[in-house]
Parts: structure tokens; sequence; C-alpha cells
């Protein structure tokens, strides 16, 4: 109850609208309800011959289509106005909900269950509406109208279809709830199966590496088997509720009629009675059966919109201040400050961690995988809070920042850009996206791209492809430096920003790199320790926890160190990952 009592609050929002449509949906449905009061007059006038009255019976019987006919195009456009209306807002709420989620929520979500339970959540909005006010509105009223007529013709005929109408909802009673357990197993493996295709689709190109197209098969063949059966068993439990509800329908329809039968028999009613009766059961049992419908529609499609909305109960951790500030205008210094950080499930990644970044200082962080690194950066954008301990940025705690003020100060070049499937200038444009043509083009010929980009067929409307796969990795590298060039942020993150470079681009990136990093607070993650030579200060991380500190002079000539160690060891440019 709690899911259409939500689904109703967000009906109110256009609730004039709303009961607008609802109004000419009564009205449509009075019009369907009296046809068996014209047949039983037709009955009598023709009975008596009155073919004046008759002649006027049936062209206003005959009028009754036409409006109903008018009215039901104007309630289903209105439902559809205003359902449509409610749609487009609940979609906009998830899609900002799901903005303001933690990272944490995303790491243990897949892609292909989140867009199955997008999807079936917004269908789930027009089904329940429609089996409510269509369906159940419509059995409850034709049952309305039922009990008044047989009460005025004989009070056993109302008991017949109440006792009938209770056998069909105990019988369904039991039946839907076995129902809505299929379907609930039925969509879990409709996850499966997106999440399985929708990761193949991401990463075809690793399938394809290794060759593995017959093991995918096989795999998404093997899920489609578990899925085949879960949805058979989900149709049989349909085709049984219509099986006994369907045939108990009929034993009502059956018994109704037998009586009317033997009662015109006995002249107890007569002929237009005898067919009031009979048109009535041929419609309300029916509906009675369209109630069982509905109710199972609504059961089912309450268990899709009930994970829709879930979307929107997640809590967030990461919260904004109900008090945001804003820095000045002159440049950032960064301070750690026995930082202590442990992720959900494993051993502490920061310990008592202390570290300063002066304004315009250039920091490399340098260790073996594991060793924090990168986790300090997801801590400065507030991916994650601290345990204990705080981060601070000209000295104020950066959880007194909104969260995307904070992130927009800061500019990072991934070691693994994934850009958006549109175009070059787009995927550029979103470190600022008002940036005209012209500082565009400046970004990228900084970052040693532009001339790339220039000799496109399509130039910077060149479409990039899903995640970027038309560029080579360097390309991508590169493009992702633009964007951080021209977002012009305060503080800038290289996150083993040149690792995709060959030994040319690597120079030309680096120059242009030191120049943008010489007025910025800047912090370098590497393996390539080529990268790093000339930061101001290089921090060895182990653990959690700094090992050493120094500039890279000073810390090969220290006998016995970690960094020592990692330059010797270091093939290629890269750091080894063995201890």
């Amino acid at each position: 109850m709690e899911i259409i009592k939500r689904f109703y609050i967000e009906l109110s929002k256009y609730k004039y609208v709303y009961l607008f449509a609802l109004f000419v949906n009564v009205l449509v449905i009075l019009l369907g309800n009296v046809s068996p009061f014209f047949i039983r007059q037709l009955t009598r006038d023709i009975t008596i011959q009155d073919y004046q009255l008759a002649t006027v019976t049936l062209i206003v019987f005959l009028l009754s289509f036409f409006l109903k006919n008018l009215l039901n195009n104007l309630t289903t456009y209105l439902q559809d106005l205003t359902l449509t209306k409610v749609s487009v807002s609940l979609q906009q709420k998830v899609f900002n909900k799901l903005h303001d989620l933690d990272y944490e929520f995303y790491s243990g979500k897949s892609a292909g269950s989140l867009i199955s339970i997008l999807k079936r959540g917004d269908s789930a909005l027009f089904d329940i509406y429609y089996g409510v006010h269509d369906s159940l509105l419509e059995s409850i009223i034709s049952f309305v109208f039922l009990a008044i007529s047989f009460s005025f013709i004989d009070l056993k005929y109302l008991y017949i279809t109440i006792l009938i109408a209770l056998i069909m909802f105990l019988f369904s009673f039991h039946l839907v709830k076995y129902n809505i357990r299929k379907r609930i197993f039925l969509n879990e493996q409709d996850d499966e199966l997106s999440t399985i295709m929708v990761d193949n689709m991401i990463n075809f190109e690793t399938v394809k590496y290794f060759g593995n197209e017959k093991f995918e098969q096989t795999k998404l063949a093997n899920r489609l088997q578990i899925w085949f059966t879960a949805s058979k068993d989900f149709f049989i439990s349909f085709r049984v509720i219509e099986l006994i509800v369907g045939n108990i329908a009929n034993i009502g329809i059956a018994v109704v009629v037998y009586i009317a039968f033997l009662d015109i028999q006995n002249k107890a009613i007569d002929l237009a009675q005898f067919l009031f009766i009979i048109t009535f059961a041929n419609t309300v049992f029916p509906n009675f059966w369209r109630v069982v419908r509905a109710f199972r529609e609504i059961a089912k499609n309450n268990a899709d919109l009930q994970k829709y909305f879930e979307i929107l109960n997640y809590s967030t951790n990461i919260k904004n201040p109900e008090h945001p500030i804003v820095l000045g205008d002159d440049n950032y210094e960064i301070q750690f400050n026995d930082v202590v950080f442990k992720y959900a499930k494993g051993d502490r990644a920061l310990n008592c961690f202390n570290l300063n970044i002066g304004k315009s200082e250039s920091v490399a962080l340098v260790g073996y995988s594991g060793a924090g690194k990168t986790t300090l950066v997801k801590l400065l954008m507030r991916f994650f809070d601290v345990d204990k301990g705080e981060i601070l940025i000209n000295g104020l705690n950066i959880k007194n920042f909104s969260k995307s003020y904070l992130r927009q100060q800061i500019g990072v070049v991934p070691q693994e850009p994934i850009l958006f499937n549109d175009t070059i200038e787009y995927n550029i444009k979103y470190g600022k996206t008002d940036a005209t043509t012209e500082q565009v083009k400046f970004a990228c010929k900084i970052a040693n791209i532009d001339s790339f980009i220039s000799n496109l067929p399509d130039g910077y409307q060149s479409m990039v492809g899903e995640r970027g796969l038309k560029l080579s990795g360097g390309q991508k590298q590169r493009l992702a430096i633009a964007r951080v060039i021209l977002k012009n942020s305060k503080i800038i993150v290289f996150d083993e920003a040149t690792s995709n470079l060959d030994s040319q681009s690597e120079k030309l990136i680096q120059d242009a790199f030191w120049k943008l990093a010489k007025d910025k607070t800047t912090i370098i993650i590497a393996h390539r320790l080529s990268t790093i030579m000339h930061a101001d200060k290089i921090v060895v991380m182990d653990k959690g926890e700094i090992k050493e500190v120094g500039s890279h002079i000073q810390l090969i000539n220290r006998d016995g160190g970690i960094y020592k160690k990692l330059w010797e060891l270091q093939h290629n440019g890269f750091i080894g990952d063995n201890e």
C-alpha cells in the first residue's frame, strides 16, 4: 500500500487534470452500464407494439454509443497527459537521485540491472493507473448498478452474484500471490540477462582479444535457459488463474441465467426483465474477472514500481552541508590531517595519514598498487568521507563545500578516460560547457591533439563512439588532458596521465603538463617515474602510510630507500608490482 500511496502523491501534483480525467472516465463507465436498461425498455416497447417510443429509445441508445466513444477518447487523452507528466517528473527525480548517490552505490550495482529497473518502473506507472482507473473502477461501478437493479427484481439474484464474486476473489487471492512470486523471480532473471548483455556490449573488445565469443554465447545460453523456465512458470501461473477464475465466472453466468429461465417459465419475471438479467450477468461476471486481472496487474506492477521508488529511498551518506561555503580566488593549499579511512570491506586504506600540499606545489604520489594513492584522491573529491581526521583546502574542511562545487575545483585526468558517445568537441567542452570553439582549440593545441582532430573528415564534430572506442588510448588520454586544460581548475590530479602515450607524444604532453601545473596545486599519481622527476615533492606511500618524502634526486640517492628500489626495479619506465 505504501507504493500505491506514493503513486497517488505523484498524481496529486497534477490533481486538476487528474480529477477531470477521473470525472470523464466515470461518465464513460456509466454510459457503458446503461445498455441493459435500454434493452429492457426496447423489449417492453416492442412487446406492447409502441414503435414510436421504441424508435426514440433506440435513437437515444445509439447516441449513447457516440457520446461514450467521444468521452472515452477525451478521458484517454487526459489520462495519458497526466501519466506522461508524472513519468517525466519521476524520471527527472530518479536521474537527479542517481547523480546524488554515493560512489559506493555504483560499485555494488550493474548498469544492466539499473536499466531494467528504470524501464520496468516507468512502464509500471501506466499499467497501475489503467488497472485501477479502468478495470477496477469499472467493475465497482458495474457491481453497484447490478446490486441496485437486482434488488428491484429479486434479491436472490444479488445474493448469488455476491456468493460467486466471493468465491472468485478467494481463489484469486492465493493464485495472484503465487503469480507475483513467479514475477519477482522472473524480474531477477531479467536483471541478470541485462547485466550479461550490457557487460558484453561495453567490453566487447576484451571478448575479442581473448577469442571468447563461444564462452560468452554459452554463458548467455545457460542464463537464457533459466530465464525461459522462469518465463514459462510465470505464464503458466497466468493460465491457471484464467482457467480457474474464468470458469467460476462462467458458472456464475450459467447459474443466474438458469434461475432467470425458471422464473420466466413460472411467470415470476417478464421477457424484458429476463433479457435485462442475462445482459447484466454477461456484463458483470466478466467484469469480476477483470477485477482479478486488475489486482494481478497492480500486484505485479507494484513489485516493479517498488524497485523504481527504492532508488529514491537510498540514503546518501556523503551529504552536502546546510550552508555551503566557497573558496577565494587565490591558489589552493591542501592538507590531510591524521586521516584514517577503511573501505566497507577490507583493511585500512589510510592510517593516520598527514600530508601538506602547498599552493601551486606539484606533489607526486608513488608506491605499489594498493598503497592508498588513488584513495587519497577519492577522499579529496568526497567520493568517500574520512573515518577520522580531516581534509582541508585553504584551512577549510572540504565537508563545508557542496560536493559539486568541490569537484568543480579539481580537474582530473584519469588513467583510463571514459568518453561520452558524442562528438570530440562535446567531450572536450564537458570540462567547461560554455566554452567557445576557439577556447576548445587552444586547449587541444596545448594537449598536442589539435592537428589530429583537424585532419579528421568531420574535425571537432567527429563522433568518438561508445566510451571513445573510435580513438586510440593515447588520443583519448590527450583529449582528457585537453578537457582538464579547458576546465582550468585550481587543483589538478593526473592519475598516470601519460601511461598510454608513445615517447614522442609523452614528451610533448609533459611539456604542456608542466606549463599547466606551474600555477596549479597538482597531485600526480604515477608508475612511470619519468613523469614525476620534476615534481616539487615526491611522496612514497606503502600500506596507507608515508614512508619517504623528497625530490627525485634526494630519493634516488637515499640508500635502502623504497623509491631507490622502485627506480632500480623500473622496467621501461614503469614500477614493477612485485614487492
